[in-house]
């Protein structure tokens, strides 16, 4: 980085190099995480004992999002649990997976298939290595290819993503959901639950839930 130094009527500029450890630091303050009322997400650098009646998903620190210290993984990885439950969908789409964490909970909770999509390749390197410390990799796929190039439905389509790109890919997110499926967006702030509600009404999805956490919204849509 570039350090000012001045002096009457001159400015000089030295180059320092920063430490490089600082971008990963914080890996080490991560701990296991109830993610959901079953699953602990567990980082690999902790050997935590698992509590009576949990299951544990591992996964390797990365600077790929989902660690499940923010409310909407929290928020997400609940309505995942339960509708894979109730639904048990034979196909799962998880849209901006990040580390994959989402589409781990789904293949967990026995979805058979599930397609994890992200434009990160960071995200993408991290997701498949999860997959396999948790030997899922047989259930859980993951691309690079867009929203707009997926083909086929999917009984269950969860984007835990900002607002604004829930907007903006909302067609394409309606598309892929099935006739009788659920499409479940989290990512966003409370206030803009209504925006979001009106957008994809237009393509003939309704609420059919939501769950709230410390200011964020998670919303379960279907066709009635």
């Amino acid at each position: 980085t570039a350090v000012a130094r001045e002096f009457p009527g001159v400015v000089t500029v030295a180059e320092r190099e920063l430490d490089p450890s600082w971008q990963t630091d914080w890996m080490q303050y991560l701990e296991p995480v109830l993610i959901t009322d079953r699953i602990v997400f567990q980082p690999t650098t902790r050997t935590d004992g698992l509590p009576r009646g949990k299951r544990r998903i591992w996964f390797a620190p990365d600077q790929a999002f989902g660690e499940g210290n923010h409310p909407t993984t929290r928020l997400a990885a609940r309505a995942t649990e339960r509708h894979c439950r109730q639904l048990e969908p034979s196909a799962v789409l998880d849209v901006g997976t990040g580390n994959g964490v989402l589409a781990m909970v789904a293949a967990s909770c026995r979805a058979p298939r599930v397609l994890g999509i992200d434009l990160d390749q960071t995200a993408l390197r991290a997701a498949r290595k999860n997959a396999r410390l948790n030997r899922l990799s047989r259930r859980c796929s993951f691309s690079a290819r867009p929203l707009s190039s997926v083909r086929g439905r999917y009984d269950l389509v969860i984007a835990n993503i900002e607002a604004w790109v829930l907007l903006e890919l909302a067609g394409d997110l309606a598309r892929v959901t099935a006739p009788a499926g659920r499409l479940l967006l989290s990512g966003l702030l409370r206030e803009r639950g209504d925006e979001i509600l009106a957008r994809f009404a237009d393509q003939g999805l309704r609420e059919e839930s939501r769950e709230q956490e410390a200011g964020w919204l998670a919303l379960v849509l279907g066709r009635f």
